[in-house]
């Protein structure tokens, strides 16, 4: 029995070397130096990339800004351009009415004119059948 402890107990210590060592601090002065280094380089950067951040950001409010203001130019101009084709559309109208008014007076003058005339030359005619005539030539009566 003392042969199957012994054996264990060789096989634990064979299998097992580097259990029962203490461990160690491997790094060197050098490599505490180089990893602080790098833990102030990571830093650095994150203070930089923080400062990027911000400038980016505050790039894309002064574009959307611009944009802004751009929108608003849009809208005026727009606005103008639709109200001036409205003048200009009330204008054409008005104009046609204020032209168009003397014609109409002054057609309705002509025939109200005519019509006294053709009276007249009908009254005239039945005194003078060559003039009935010619009236009747021409589809007047």
């Amino acid at each position: 029995m003392k042969k199957y402890i012994i054996v264990i107990f060789l096989c634990f210590f064979i299998a097992f070397p580097t259990y029962g060592q203490v461990k160690t601090d491997n790094f060197s002065s050098e490599d505490r130096k180089v990893l602080t280094d790098l833990q102030v380089n990571v830093a650095q950067m994150d203070v930089k990339l923080d400062e990027y951040q911000k400038q980016t950001q505050l790039q894309f409010d002064n574009i959307q800004k611009q944009l802004d203001n751009h929108q608003t130019f849009l809208y005026w101009g727009f606005g103008i351009l639709i109200s001036f084709m409205g003048f200009i559309l009330g204008f054409v109208l008005w104009d046609r009415r204020t032209t168009l008014a003397p014609v109409v007076k002054e057609a309705e003058e002509l025939k109200r004119r005519e019509n006294k005339i053709l009276d007249i030359l009908i009254a005239y005619s039945e005194k003078e059948p060559k003039l009935r005539e010619l009236l009747k030539n021409a589809g007047m009566l």
